[in-house]
């Protein structure tokens, strides 16, 4: 399988990141680094073609910080393909606004623990959460067919 993770080629863009960092990925990076939500977090750390604001190889987790560029229809689409390359590859992305990390940072981490506590290392649901969704889910199937 051809590498992915931080080609080469994306090396000093990626450096260049990691100098000019927004207010609010310093702000964010303060609380991911150092394994502080339990998980080690990596910064502009690259996935193909792309360069993600925070990435936890531990369970797939992609954490993603928007500010108002992403509020446009072109952003909306570039975003929408971007995210179905990480998806269709096993990765979860969580996205938060500038304005959530400056005025509810304590939220947004706790957002990130919680589906980190929900998800586990595997990127994907605990067995027991999954096997209770399941049960859920099949359950609501049933009712429906009566």
């Amino acid at each position: 399988m051809a590498r992915i993770h931080n080609l080469f080629s994306m090396r000093e863009h990626r450096k260049e990141l990691r100098k000019n960092q927004t207010p609010q990925e310093k702000i964010l990076w303060w609380y991911l680094k150092d394994k502080r939500t339990g998980h080690k977090f990596r910064r502009q750390h690259s996935v193909g073609g792309y360069i993600l604001d925070f990435y936890c190889a531990e369970n797939k987790l992609i954490v993603e910080i928007d500010g108002r560029i992403h509020n446009t229809p072109e952003a909306r689409e570039y975003d929408q393909i971007r995210d179905k390359f990480f998806t269709d590859l096993g990765y979860k992305i969580l996205r938060f606004s500038n304005d959530e990390i400056s005025k509810d940072i304590n939220s947004v981490i706790e957002k990130i623990k919680s589906w980190q506590d929900s998800y586990g290392k595997s990127g994907t649901r605990k067995k027991n959460e999954r096997t209770q969704y399941l049960v859920e889910k099949a359950s609501k199937v049933g009712q429906r067919a009566q």
